[in-house]
């Protein structure tokens, strides 16, 4: 392999993990903290393949997803006097990279969302809040299904 394109697998390797540099031909660093170091041999040049199937093979250990929910009050029953639940519904989601800083991502989705708050869920007169969560599953925190009172 020419020196030129496993210099790109390591571009790669190091935009996938920017905390770690990415190990290559006796380059030394942290490869006692890195997961890709410890399962990629650091001895050898990377590549194409053998970095295609990492990424492939572990993606989903470093992407997360960051979700807008509206979020209403429902009434679930008369049992008890009467109960109320919370229904989230997803309205947005966007893919974070292991690269990208999700608290960044959440601040701007909470911005671009504010506009669908109203009034307080909480209240007699009803509303509409927002939740803003970091997930491993793409809406996660989505209700499914009308709870059960027990």
């Amino acid at each position: 392999m020419d020196r030129e394109l496993a210099e790109g697998c390591v571009d790669i390797l190091e935009a996938i993990f920017p905390n770690c540099v990415a190990h290559t031909d006796h380059y030394a660093g942290n490869e006692e903290d890195c997961y890709a170091c410890e399962q990629i041999s650091c001895n050898t040049w990377l590549d194409v393949e053998t970095l295609t199937n990492f990424i492939q093979d572990n993606i989903n250990r470093w992407q997360v997803f960051v979700t807008v929910y509206e979020v209403t009050r429902h009434y679930g029953g008369p049992e008890e006097g009467g109960w109320w639940y919370n229904w989230n519904e997803p309205v947005e989601s966007v893919l974070v990279l292991p690269s990208q800083d999700a608290e960044e991502v959440v601040e701007q989705m909470t911005k671009r969302n504010e506009y669908r708050i109203w009034g307080d869920i909480y209240s007699v007169c009803g509303g509409m809040d927002i939740l803003v969560m970091v997930e491993a599953t793409q809406n996660k925190y989505a209700t499914k299904c009308r709870p059960h009172y027990e």
